[in-house]
This record gives C-alpha cells, sequence and structure tokens, in this order.
C-alpha cells in the first residue's frame, strides 16, 4: 500500500486547475452534511484536504451554499473561486497519443513502417494549423507511455455506508423457451463490507442500471453515501473533467441524494471493488448458470440468489468473519435513510422554460404549471401514468397523464394572477353575485351565456359590463331597469345601458308597480271619459 500522500498529489497532477464544478458542487455537499473529516472528504472527492479546507474557507467568507452553486454552470463556479485566473482553453488540437501509440504498437507485429514520424505526418494533416509542433507531439507520446507503464495502485480503504460499486458482468446468458432471449448480468459491492449483490437483467439500458441500483439499496434497507462506476452511455453523456450525467440519472440521483463518482480516465483501479466482483460472477457463479436451463429472468434471479447468498455467507481468505458478518454488524447500521417513495422510470425527461401561459402539452393534453415567479425552468417526468413537474430537487405537483383528446381539470391556483379571472369568474360565479340582487338580475345574467358562439369569453364580458352598471346606478334604478327588461324578454346589455341612463332622474318602475299604476288610471266612471287619474 502507497502512502496516501503520494496517492492524492499524483491524482491531483491529473486533475485540471481550477476543480471542476462538479466537485466543487460535492465540496458544498459534503460541507453541509459535516459528517466527515477534511481527509475523508478529499478522499471521496479525489483531491488532497489543503484543497478541501481551501475551497471550504472561501464559501464561509462568500457565504456560498449548494442552493446558490445550483444557478451557476461549471465555467461560472470555476470563476467564483478563481476570478482571476480563469480556465483557458488551449487553441491547439489534442493529441490522440493512445490511438498513435496502438498504431505504432501493432506495426511492428505487422512489420510495417508506421513510426512516430508517420503518427505526427497524420495528426499534421489531420488539424493542420491547430497540430502543434513535433516537440509537443512526441512529448505527449512520451507521456502517455509513461502513463500507461507506471500506474499508483493504492489499496482502497471505505467507511461503512459510503459506497455502493456497480457494474455489468460482461457474460450474456441464452434462455427462453426456444433459446431465443439473451440475458445480462449486473453486479453490485458495499464498499466496506464487499457485500456483493448480483441480477440478471434483459438489456443495459438506463432503466436497468437505475432499477438495479435502488432495488440494493431498498433491499438492504438504505443507502449509501455514493456510487461508483465506469463511464457507460447508458448513464454518463461526458466523462470526467467535464461530467454530464443523462437527464434521468440526473433526476435519479437528485431523488435519492447520491453523489456519483464515474471512474476517472486511466485510473481502473477506481473501480477495483467492481472489477473483483465481477471476477467472482464469471468464475463462480455463471459456470453453473450456463449448465441449466431457463424460461424467464425469475427463474435465473432465483438461482443466482442461491449462490449470491453462499458467497456472502462464506469466510473471507485471511480473515475471520465474512460479507455477510461485515454488513450487518458494520455496513447495515450506517445507511442512511431512504426515500418514502421509491423512483419510478420515466418514459420521457424534459427540461423546458415556462410559457406566458404556464402549462405544457403532451399528447394533446394540456396541463398547467404551478406558478412561480422565480422558477426558469422546469423538469418534465413523462411516465405511463403520470406526469411529475420539478424544479430543481422539488416537485411541484403531480398530473394524472390523460389520453388524447381529454381535457385536464386546470387549478386556477396554479396558473398567474391574471389567468386565474378566467377559471374563477364562470357562469355560476356571476349567478350567485346576482342573487344577492334580485331574481331579475339572476334571470338577465344567466340568459348572457345562452345563444353565444364562447359563452365562457362572452359570457363572462356581457356580465362583467352588468357589474359596472350595476356599481355605477343606484340600487333602486338598476333593479327596476333589470325588472322592466325581464317581464319584455329582453337581455341586450345596450338596452340595459340606454334604460339605465335615459331615466337617470325619474327611475323606472317595476312591472308590478305599472300594473297598479293602469288600476289606478282606468276610468272611474265609464260613461265621463274626462273622469281619470293623470
Amino acid at each position: 500500500m502507497i502512502c496516501l500522500r503520494a496517492f492524492n498529489t499524483e491524482l491531483e497532477d491529473t486533475m485540471p486547475n481550477p476543480i471542476t464544478g462538479e466537485q466543487i458542487d460535492l465540496i458544498a455537499e459534503l460541507k453541509e452534511r459535516n459528517n466527515l473529516s477534511s481527509r475523508e472528504k478529499g478522499r471521496v472527492i479525489g483531491v488532497t484536504h489543503p484543497v478541501i479546507l481551501n475551497y471550504e474557507r472561501q464559501m464561509e467568507e462568500l457565504g456560498i451554499s449548494t442552493a446558490y452553486l445550483s444557478m451557476f454552470n461549471d465555467k461560472e463556479k470555476q470563476l467564483l473561486f478563481h476570478p482571476e485566473h480563469p480556465k483557458r482553453e488551449s487553441h491547439l488540437a489534442e493529441v490522440e497519443a493512445p490511438l498513435y501509440l496502438k498504431k505504432i504498437k501493432a506495426s511492428y507485429r505487422k512489420k510495417s513502417k508506421y513510426t512516430r514520424k508517420s503518427a505526427f505526418k497524420e495528426h499534421k494533416e489531420k488539424y493542420k494549423e491547430k497540430a502543434g509542433k513535433a516537440s509537443r507531439f512526441y512529448k505527449a507520446l512520451r507521456d502517455s507511455e509513461k502513463a500507461g507503464s507506471k500506474q499508483l495502485k493504492l489499496s482502497q480503504i471505505y467507511h461503512p455506508g459510503e459506497v455502493f460499486f456497480v457494474d455489468f458482468a460482461g457474460v450474456k446468458l441464452i434462455y427462453g423457451e426456444n433459446d431465443e432471449l439473451e440475458a445480462n448480468f449486473i453486479v453490485g459491492c458495499f464498499g466496506h463490507s464487499n457485500f456483493l449483490k448480483y441480477r440478471a437483467t434483459a438489456t443495459q439500458t438506463t432503466g436497468e442500471w437505475l432499477g438495479f441500483i435502488q432495488y440494493s439499496q431498498y433491499w438492504a434497507g438504505g443507502k449509501t453515501i455514493r456510487l461508483v462506476h465506469d463511464n457507460t452511455t447508458s448513464l454518463v453523456t461526458s466523462p470526467l473533467p467535464d461530467l454530464r450525467l443523462n437527464k434521468i440519472y440526473q433526476v435519479f440521483k437528485r431523488h435519492f441524494n447520491f453523489i456519483v463518482n464515474p471512474i476517472p480516465k486511466k485510473m481502473p483501479n477506481f473501480n477495483a471493488l467492481a472489477e473483483a466482483s465481477v471476477k467472482i460472477f464469471t468464475s463462480e457463479v455463471f459456470p453453473n448458470l450456463e449448465k441449466m436451463k431457463f424460461k424467464t429472468l425469475e427463474e435465473i434471479n432465483e438461482v443466482i440468489a442461491k449462490y449470491e447468498d453462499k458467497i456472502n455467507r462464506r469466510i473471507l481468505t485471511g480473515d475471520i468473519e465474512s460479507r455477510m458478518d461485515k454488513f450487518i454488524r458494520d455496513e447495515l447500521p450506517a445507511l442512511g435513510v431512504l426515500p418514502e417513495k421509491g423512483f419510478v422510470m420515466p418514459e420521457m425527461v424534459r427540461k423546458i422554460k415556462p410559457p406566458s401561459t404556464w402549462n405544457f402539452v403532451v399528447d394533446g393534453v394540456r396541463y398547467p404549471i404551478p406558478y412561480d415567479e422565480e422558477i426558469t425552468y422546469v423538469t418534465l417526468l413523462i411516465r405511463k401514468k403520470e406526469i411529475e413537474v420539478m424544479s430543481g430537487s422539488k416537485t411541484l405537483c403531480v398530473h394524472t397523464r390523460l389520453k388524447r383528446g381529454d381535457i385536464h381539470d386546470i387549478t386556477p391556483t396554479h396558473l398567474p394572477k391574471k389567468y386565474q379571472k378566467y377559471f374563477v369568474e364562470t357562469q355560476a360565479h356571476f349567478v350567485n353575485w346576482a342573487k344577492d340582487i334580485a331574481p331579475s338580475v339572476v334571470k338577465f345574467v344567466d340568459e348572457q351565456f345562452n345563444g353565444v358562439s364562447t359563452p365562457d369569453y362572452e359570457g363572462r364580458k356581457a356580465c362583467k359590463r352588468i357589474q359596472v352598471l350595476h356599481e355605477e346606478s343606484e340600487l333602486s334604478l338598476f333593479i327596476g331597469c333589470c325588472d322592466y327588461l325581464v317581464s319584455h324578454d329582453e337581455f341586450d346589455i345596450e338596452a340595459l345601458a340606454e334604460a339605465i341612463s335615459s331615466d337617470l332622474a325619474n327611475p323606472i318602475i317595476t312591472a308590478d308597480c305599472l300594473a297598479l299604476l293602469d288600476q289606478f288610471n282606468a276610468p272611474s266612471n265609464p260613461t265621463n271619459g274626462d273622469n281619470y287619474v293623470h
């Protein structure tokens, strides 16, 4: 075992300066957790502990948190801590040294004439003025050779509950009624106890990776702090130093609050436990599976579970206890708390900027986004039966997924205030308002929604005008005009406005009063036509 200082120095030399945005996020996250020493944090992240202390000091001075860092991209995060020395990109093309060395070595075997000079000529033709000088090219070849021949190795020691390694075994098993199917095998290992988990899968897709990780964590009853795996394209779209995870994996990571550590380039020893676990599977389990006949994956996994239990209970070489003993005693109590709800794989992940209407469309159905002026982007997790709307790691709402042609019931409070009125000010709303005034007003309001092409729009517009006339008129005048117009089956807004304006000085008399007045106006003596009341 080499000393940790020597290892960290070598590792730091391979890292970009300043450190990556992902590493800055990890430092901030572990700082807030406050459950590891600076040396332990350095080992988790892959930098020396003075680097950890320096960045934590700057975070304290600047008042920087994980929430604050989430607003910046990697380059901006670096500039926060290194404003005077931003990372500069070389204008020269990168020398693909391993590729050229492979060609040169192959030429030795084939006795061809592909030399270092030939490699530089090819590099020059490919990149032209960006190729750089020959001395730079040959130095890159020498450095690549040294890196390949002198790799530092480290006996890794992991804390209980710290890390879970995962990898595919690289072997396949034919199964099915007619041997028409292929089973893949995924391998997991808890870092401290070396406790093994195996599982057969139909594919090597993102869903299988994440399904196995979730299955292993819930089986154990708790979660590890971080995950370690190779740079498989199912999870990683861009490896270190510019690490980018695919969208589904990002959501999965936030759901469980995992720290993700893909293996750095040229450092396979970082995944040594996973490789060892794969070796145990391919040498002790897989040869026995090949001798059997299986129809389903469930049958394969039942047999695997028996071998898995046998291996985990076996006393380790040079030790007095098994993987199971270490797992139960040390690993299990140190595991973190799992989310109450497991992660359901989405069919699709979309990151969108909320439109002015604060809704989105999936399969022709419109769904609302809860309005929040501080939200700039939301992530849509589109599943088979539901659609989850997230902002960062926070779930804003969950919609039941509808079929094409269905209409989603929009919650008015999810909308900006200027749009809420279109859902609050309905026919029932205006009718309830009119009930507090008079029956004739109720009838007049209700009729505004009949016989129009767009009731929601035209009816609402007309009722808003009625409310304005009500506010600007005397109550008796307003009610009287409504009584009169309703009695004559007249429901035109302009007629109501004209009636109110023309009789402002002489309020209109209700229909009942007019009937009574007709009685008084009738002649008292039929024979005397001049005897009547004016």
